[in-house]
C-alpha cells in the first residue's frame, strides 16, 4: 500500500499478520479494530514499535494521533451537523452503562487508577467505558453526543451519579463536562495522563481464548445470587472463598461451601458446548459485579476461557486464567483462582442422601427461620422435630431471662418412622424454592450427621448443631 493512501485513509489498512490475542483480527481494517474494546491498546502497541510491517505501524500511529487529537482528521466532503446518537443497537444508555461500570471499580483500594472509569469517546458519539479492580473488569460500549473529535479521559467513579454523557472541558484538560437527565451541567476533575494502555495492563491482555458456549443470563444470575453468599468469608480457608464453576456435559454447576454448609446448583445448560470440561474458581467478591452485569445486559452471553502469561517483578513467568462473559456491546473479564482445586464436594453430599426424612414447605420454613435469626448480642437455634408422621420447626432463643423455645409449627410431612430432633444455626439457611426434600444419614435420629435440603434448583447440605438434650 502506497504512502499517499496510508496518509489519506489509515483506517483502511488491513492487519496483515496474525494477532496472538485475537486471531480473528487478521485481515480486518484498523478502523474496525479500533472500535473493539482491546483495539486502542493494540494500535498503541503497533505505534510504539511493535513487530509489524512499516505500513501497518505507520497507519496505526496516524490513527492513534487522530484519536488523541494530535492531528486533524483527514479532509473530506462537508457533512451536516451530526445529531446525538440514539440507543437503538441494543447497547445500554450512558447513565446505565456508567452505573454498571461503577460496580467494577476498586472503591477500597490504594491505587487511584482503580477508582477511575476510563472513557474513550469517538467523534460520532460512540463511548467505551472501562473499569477494573484487578479481579474483575468490564468494557462496555454506549453512546453520547457527537462531538466531532475523539478523546480519552478517566474520571473518578463516585464523582457522578447518573450522567447522560461526559466530554473533555475544551478550556482546561484537567476537567470534564458532564450533564444529567435534567439538563444540569457539571464540571468534574479527571485523572491526568491516563491512557487505554494502562487499563489494558491492569486487565492483563490475553494471549489465548477458548469459547465454551452461551448461557442464559437470567438463570446464571439467579444461581450466583443464591450460591455466592455460601462461600467462606474468612482468610483461613482460601479455596473455600471461591465459587466453583464446573462445566460438564453441556451444563454449568455452581458450588460453594464454608465448612458448615455446602450448596450446589442444578445444571444450567450451555448452548453450543463443544466438549470442554473445566473447573473454574471465582472469588466470592467477584460474584456481585458479575450478577449486576448479567441482570443489566441480559440475553445469552458467550463464555470464554482466557489464558495469559505475565512476567512478575522477579522476571518469572506467571500463568493467569480468566473467564470472560461476552455480549455484542460489552465484556466482563474475571480473574480465576488456580492455586488449589476445589474439594470433591460429591463425597460430602452422598452421606446426607441416604434417608428421605420428609418434604417441607420451604416458604414457611424460611419465614420462621428469618424470625428466629438472632438479634445482636443473642444466640439462637432452630429445631426440626420428626414425630408421628410430621416435621415441625421451633426456635430456641437466649434472652435476658434465659432460654426460651417457641411453639412448634408444622412445616412438612415425614417419610420415615421414628422420631428425633435436629438442631441448626438459623443464620446459615438460604432460600431454595417452594418445596424441598429433606434427607439425612441412616442414623438421622441422633441429629449429628449432615442433612440435605433438595429443591428443583439446588442441593443444600447443612451440618447440625450439638445441643444438650434436657
Amino acid at each position: 500500500m502506497d504512502l499517499q493512501t496510508i496518509f489519506q485513509n489509515p483506517g483502511a489498512v488491513p492487519v496483515s499478520l496474525p494477532v496472538r490475542s485475537h486471531p480473528e483480527w487478521r485481515g480486518r481494517r484498523l478502523a474496525e479494530i479500533l472500535q473493539e474494546p482491546d483495539g486502542p491498546a493494540f494500535l498503541e502497541y503497533l505505534a510504539n514499535g511493535g513487530q509489524a510491517p512499516f505500513a501497518l505501524k505507520l497507519a496505526a500511529a496516524l490513527l492513534v494521533a487522530q484519536e488523541r487529537g494530535w492531528l486533524a482528521a483527514p479532509a473530506s466532503k462537508p457533512k451536516p451537523a451530526a445529531k446525538p446518537k440514539s440507543v437503538q443497537d441494543g447497547s445500554l444508555p450512558f447513565a446505565k452503562a456508567w452505573a454498571l461500570a461503577r460496580a467494577f471499580t476498586g472503591k477500597r483500594y490504594s491505587l487511584p487508577i482503580l477508582e477511575q472509569i476510563l472513557v474513550r469517546g469517538g467523534s460520532d458519539g460512540t463511548r467505551y467505558l472501562t473499569a477494573t479492580n484487578l479481579e474483575v473488569r468490564i468494557d462496555i460500549r454506549t453512546s453520547g453526543d457527537a462531538t466531532g473529535k475523539a478523546f480519552i479521559l478517566a474520571c473518578k467513579q463516585d464523582c457522578l451519579s447518573s450522567p447522560t454523557d461526559i466530554v473533555p472541558d475544551p478550556d482546561d484538560n484537567r476537567y470534564a463536562i458532564s450533564k444529567d437527565s435534567d439538563g444540569r451541567v457539571y464540571r468534574v476533575a479527571v485523572m491526568p495522563n491516563v491512557s487505554s494502555v494502562e487499563f489494558a495492563m491492569l486487565g492483563n491482555q490475553p494471549c489465548g481464548r477458548m469459547v465454551l458456549g452461551s448461557v442464559e443470563a437470567a438463570s446464571l444470575s439467579e444461581a450466583l445470587k443464591t450460591v455466592g453468599p455460601v462461600a467462606a468469608n474468612d482468610n483461613y480457608q482460601e479455596v473455600l472463598q471461591h465459587v466453583l464453576v464446573r462445566i460438564r456435559n453441556g451444563a454449568i454447576i455452581l458450588v460453594a461451601a464454608d465448612g458448615y454448609r455446602l450448596i450446589a446448583s442444578s445444571p444450567i445448560p450451555v448452548e453450543g458446548w463443544e466438549g470442554m470440561e473445566e473447573d473454574l474458581l471465582v472469588h466470592r467478591d467477584s460474584v456481585a459485579p458479575i450478577v449486576k452485569a448479567l441482570e443489566a445486559l441480559g440475553g445469552k452471553p458467550r463464555l470464554a476461557i482466557i489464558r495469559s502469561v505475565v512476567q512478575t517483578w522477579d522476571k518469572k513467568s506467571q500463568h493467569i486464567q480468566y473467564i470472560q462473559f461476552q455480549w455484542p456491546h460489552a465484556r466482563v473479564t474475571v480473574r480465576l483462582f488456580t492455586d488449589r482445586p476445589f474439594p470433591q464436594y460429591e463425597n460430602l453430599i452422598a452421606p446426607a442422601l441416604r434417608a428421605h426424612i420428609g418434604d417441607l414447605d420451604w416458604g414457611q420454613v424460611m419465614s420462621l427461620i428469618r424470625s428466629a435469626r438472632p438479634k445482636k448480642g443473642y444466640d439462637a437455634k432452630v429445631r426440626f422435630r420428626v414425630e408421628s408422621g410430621t416435621v415441625t420447626l421451633a426456635a430456641l432463643r437466649a434472652t435476658d431471662n434465659g432460654p426460651v423455645i417457641t411453639e412448634p409449627v408444622k412445616v412438612g410431612q415425614a417419610h420415615v418412622e421414628g422420631e428425633g430432633n435436629i438442631w441448626f444455626n438459623p443464620a446459615l439457611f438460604v432460600d431454595l424454592g417452594a418445596t424441598v426434600e429433606m434427607r439425612g444419614t441412616e442414623d438421622w435420629e441422633q441429629g449429628l450427621g449432615p442433612t440435605a435440603f433438595i429443591s428443583t434448583k439446588y442441593t443444600f447440605v447443612l451440618m447440625p448443631m450439638a445441643v444438650e438434650q434436657r
